[in-house]
């Protein structure tokens, strides 16, 4: 009698501890499989497989109702744990490398608990052959329902943005509801719509017939018109004039084809693909040409247009036609553009420092190893594309000593650039020398030898390289992007302003730890003393915040820069535009480890992989660049009407990095209050 307790004992207690060793095990393999480290994975993973095993052992010895003999005592367990294993290892795997390792994480877990909830069920059906025969027959039906079902839900949640309707919409939705107008092919429609509009490619088209702009001197502005088709073997292609006036002045103007790449996990049931690649129309090799409508898919085109510091102020106007498979003329609508009377500065207002370096970026553009020459035209190529979109580039084309680079100093269009932190004393006395020699260039070098440091060991190297630049490079300027407030040294929680205080005098958070606790009052009250304040984003952060994701409505890259007026940052920094190092940004927008990052570090596409010998600019760093001007505006504003007037106009638009408008004539209203009353000065 007292062994059998003891037994029934032994087997609750091994029960309880293998089920909350499970729990914890589940959870962690989980947390490791969105983090992608492969050491614990396993681990954590045979922690699984051992769990069950137990479970089945325990099965094995406690029931009375089947005889088993030695070996499937044995062999039962082992199969258990070898098949949770494997299961949980290949779709945990499978789900890391066609999506991400979130969802790897997630579709592991959902398998785990399944296979678990079922492995529980048998253990406790089989304690229903003694006295409890009713309370372990329903804790089964539980355990397992539960497990299940939970497994199942996550699985669900998981799994049901990823368009695993795709291949039936053009069966059963593709022809219900495309919206749009119709142009004089009646299976074609169109509507025009803001450049800060991306919308998933299933959404239905609006009724704009047309549309008008406004922009300043020396400033881009551009507008989409979007096509949309119920049939079959439809192509639409679009082409524009220059605007003119009547005086025969005109602003240039470029029609782009937009390419659309699929953010699995961002869209809706049936597709997850946003427009990003902007080809220039007068391509024609692979991916040019007219755009073939897929059933129920918009397609669109942007228009964009400069005006030059020396344009006559007023009314222009452009033609777009687009013509069908036929070369029939289906549409052709007259545009008006209003410049108005003043200039937007050649130094933008806003400090920018965004990476232009990627050795996979060249290969994919088809540059051979070895190429200098052209090496050298997609680099510079890069770098002028950048600065013409008001963006200053981390790396000028030329060696700081190489006397090319002196032009690239000069550029008043240059707000900053980064100095190389060599290892070589003399080498680094030698940059930081010739940059003093002139003002304006010291005004604009920037050190930047360490990133987001966040630990004791980081931050002892960081103080270090201040150490080094303080007495070589004395009045140095530096950028030391931090992602977290708070960093531990020592035992006690440090903040990284403090810690980047006096020896970083370009303060940079993350916008997401910038609207964290006391951050952005602490980088003000820096910039007190001297200091700059500026924010960046990266792949992160997600959610509300304002980014550069291909799957966010563009209207939040533009946002973006509105945010940042508002809270008196005056510089941003991104971290590359031309990363291309996991994907083939034509073949994947998962540039990152995760679709939840889609597009991140990659703001140009290598055109050569196209057959096209330029870069290849993105619907992001169209609005981006607008964001840039915007800021211009406001800056114009500040100077004529005060601060608190460019503010009033701002928190129309936002409030807050997570609180803002997203209806884009709304948006673009507010624009232009703020560029007529600048207009009436």
């Amino acid at each position: 009698m007292k062994n059998q307790k003891a037994r029934v004992g032994l087997t609750v207690f091994g029960a309880l501890f293998t089920a909350a060793l499970y729990i914890y095990s589940i959870y962690s393999a989980y947390y490791c499989f969105k983090h992608g480290k492969t050491g614990e994975i396993i681990l954590y993973a045979s922690l699984l497989g051992l769990c069950a095993g137990v479970f089945i052992l325990l099965y094995t010895l406690t029931d009375k109702k089947h005889e088993h003999t030695k070996r499937s005592k044995t062999a039962a367990p082992l199969i258990t744990v070898a098949v949770n294993i494997g299961l949980y290892l290949a779709a945990g795997y499978a789900g890391q490398k066609l999506v991400s390792p979130k969802i790897g994480g997630n579709v592991a877990a959902s398998v785990s608990m399944i296979l678990f909830g079922v492995t529980l069920a048998v253990f406790l059906n089989g304690l229903s052959s003694r006295r409890l025969r009713v309370f372990c027959k329903i804790s089964a039906a539980a355990c397992c329902l539960t497990l299940i079902s939970t497994g199942l839900w996550l699985a669900a949640t998981t799994l049901t943005g990823y368009s695993y309707l795709k291949p039936f919409y053009g069966f059963f939705a593709a022809s219900k509801n495309i919206g749009g107008i119709p142009t004089s092919d009646r299976e074609i429609v169109y509507d025009f719509g803001y450049a800060t509009e991306k919308p998933l490619r299933d959404t239905a088209l609006g009724t704009d017939e047309s549309i008008e702009i406004r922009l300043a001197k020396n400033e881009w502005e551009a507008f989409h018109v979007f096509f949309a088709t119920a049939a079959k073997n439809k192509k639409v292609s679009v082409s524009v004039t220059d605007f003119k006036n009547g005086d025969g002045d005109i602003l240039k103007t470029q029609a782009y084809k937009e390419n659309y790449l699929p953010a699995l996990g961002q869209g809706d049931i049936f597709t997850s693909e946003y427009a990003d690649a902007l080809i220039p129309v007068y391509h024609t090799g692979e991916k040019g040409g007219p755009a073939e409508l897929k059933k129920g898919l918009q397609q669109g085109f942007l228009i964009r247009t400069f005006a030059d510091k020396n344009a006559k102020a007023g009314e222009y106007t452009a033609v777009v036609t687009a013509k069908n498979e036929n070369d029939e003329v289906i549409l052709e609508k007259e545009i008006k553009a209003a410049v108005w009377n003043f200039v937007l500065p050649d130094t933008p207002a806003n400090d920018t420092l965004f990476g232009n370096g990627a050795g996979a970026f060249y290969d994919i553009y088809g540059v051979k190893k070895g190429d200098g020459d052209g090496r050298e035209k997609v680099v510079l190529d890069v770098y002028n594309t950048l600065l013409e979109n008001h963006i200053s580039p981390y790396d000028i084309p030329y060696d700081i000593l190489d006397d090319r680079a002196d032009a690239y100093m000069n550029d008043p269009r240059v707000k900053r650039f980064i100095v190389p932190y060599s290892e070589d004393d003399e080498t680094l006395v030698k940059y930081y020398s010739k940059l003093k020699s002139n003002p304006e260039w010291a005004k604009k070098a920037v050190f930047y030898p360490i990133d987001e440091p966040g630990d004791s060991d980081a931050y002892a190297r960081y103080t270090e390289m201040t150490d080094r630049l303080n007495r070589l490079c004395p009045g140095y300027n530096m950028v030391t992007p931090f992602n977290t407030d708070k960093v531990k040294i020592d035992g006690e929680e440090k903040s990284s302003v403090k810690l980047q205080s006096g020896r970083s005098n370009i303060l940079c958070g993350m916008n997401s730890v910038v609207d964290r606790g006391t951050v952005l009052e602490e980088m003000l009250n820096e910039v007190k003393n001297g200091s700059s304040a500026w924010w960046y984003v990266c792949c992160a952060p997600g959610g509300d915040y304002c980014n550069f994701f291909e799957h966010l409505d563009a209207i939040k890259h533009r946002i973006l820069m509105w945010q940042q007026k508002s809270m008196d940052l005056t510089g941003l920094l991104y971290w590359s535009t031309v990363y291309c190092e996991k994907a083939n940004p034509w073949l994947s927008s998962k540039t990152w480890d995760d679709y939840d990052a889609s597009g991140d570090g990659m703001l140009l596409y290598p055109g050569g992989f196209i057959g096209l010998d330029e870069v290849v600019i993105s619907l992001r760093l169209v609005n981006i660049a607008d964001g840039m001007e915007d800021y211009d505006y406001f800056a114009l504003a500040e100077q004529k009407f005060g601060r608190k007037w460019a503010n009033d106009r701002i928190s129309k638009v936002t409030t807050s990095p997570t609180e803002y408008i997203t209806d884009h004539a709304l948006f673009e209203q507010i624009r232009r209050e703020i560029g007529e009353a600048i207009n009436a000065e």
